[in-house]
């Protein structure tokens, strides 16, 4: 009688979109599977194997998104349409042929308890249910989730907590980067936060200021440089050409130091709660700007959001 071959247990990376530590899911092995939420494709060097959308088709519409977009840019929903693998949504959508209805009332029903406050609670107890069920996952690793900002630290973080503490109950092991806000504080009545870990949070505010100022000075200068271009007349076709390819690629340039800039301002805006939440205060030496100056104005401009939407990027780095 041949001897059944026994399944290597599961390993389970999700996708989220703090930027401190999103990236280094794309060192994940192939032999990982990669569940992904709303627009983490900006960074996913693969095809994940599992897509996270449950936000309603008007979401955010409010605050100047497209109707239907799921409260992302446009070609967020063309890149639902053209999925390759399963979109768990509130329902099916004959519009993205992948999509999968998420099993919400099959999964209160069995875990007994309507906890989710978030994408990220919704995935860990699909995953939960997938190993009760013999599907038998040994780890699963949490990227580019922090879960730090107001919202999220009030509303989402404790649950998802939570439901890392049933994986973990049930022997399933449960990784989370060092920078990540989860899963941390002092023990109670007996010590204090390590001073480390406050270095450390400061030293992240400051590394993500400067970086946030650093795009901002790229982006004013090249919105300079492309000023001065356009005043210029062209004597001949070719010339004409050359300044309007040269126009382009600054401008395209320009836009992404400002995307840059966006991103990095939230990533500090994220360091700095975590500050907050451990006891200490951000002492900037150069505070970073809130918003574009005026002459970055004719061009794209996305001003920084707070995370609880989850990425929002051109700034996204939440993680609901």
């Amino acid at each position: 009688m041949t001897k059944k071959r026994k399944l290597k247990p599961r390993v389970i990376a999700i996708a989220g979109f703090a930027p401190d530590s999103r990236d280094q899911i794309n060192e994940e092995p192939d032999t990982s599977e990669i569940w992904a939420i709303n627009n983490a494709y900006l960074f996913l060097k693969r095809t994940p194997n599992r897509w996270f959308q449950l936000h309603p088709p008007d979401w955010k519409r409010n605050e100047g998104m497209p109707a239907g977009s799921y409260g992302r840019e446009p070609e967020h929903l063309e890149l639902l349409k053209e999925s390759p693998c399963p979109v768990y949504m509130q329902v099916k959508t004959p519009d993205i042929p992948s999509s999968v209805e998420y099993p919400l009332g099959d999964l209160v029903e069995r875990f007994g308890r309507p906890y989710f406050t978030s994408t990220m609670a919704y995935i860990m107890a699909l995953i939960l249910a997938e190993h009760d069920d013999g599907q038998n996952v040994g780890e699963v690793r949490v990227y580019g989730i922090n879960l730090t900002t107001m919202n999220e630290y009030f509303r989402q973080k404790a649950c998802f907590e939570y439901w890392i503490g049933q994986a973990e109950g049930r022997g399933i092991k449960v990784w989370v980067p060092a920078s990540s806000g989860l899963l941390k504080a002092g023990l109670y009545a007996r010590e204090a936060i390590s001073d480390d870990v406050v270095t450390m949070t400061e030293e992240r505010c400051e590394a993500w200021r400067q970086r946030h100022l650093n795009a901002m000075h790229r982006a004013i200068a090249g919105v300079g440089v492309y000023q001065e271009l356009k005043k210029l007349n062209p004597q001949d076709e070719e010339a004409d050409t050359q300044l309007r390819e040269r126009l382009a690629e600054i401008r395209v340039q320009t836009e992404k130091s400002m995307n840059d800039a966006n991103v990095a301002f939230q990533a500090l805006r994220e360091a700095q709660h975590i500050l907050v939440a451990l006891g200490g205060f951000d002492v900037p030496k150069v505070e970073a700007p809130a918003m574009p100056p005026p002459d970055l104005l004719d061009f794209k401009v996305v001003p920084p959001a707070s995370s609880d939407s989850g990425v929002k990027e051109a700034v996204s780095v939440g993680s609901d």
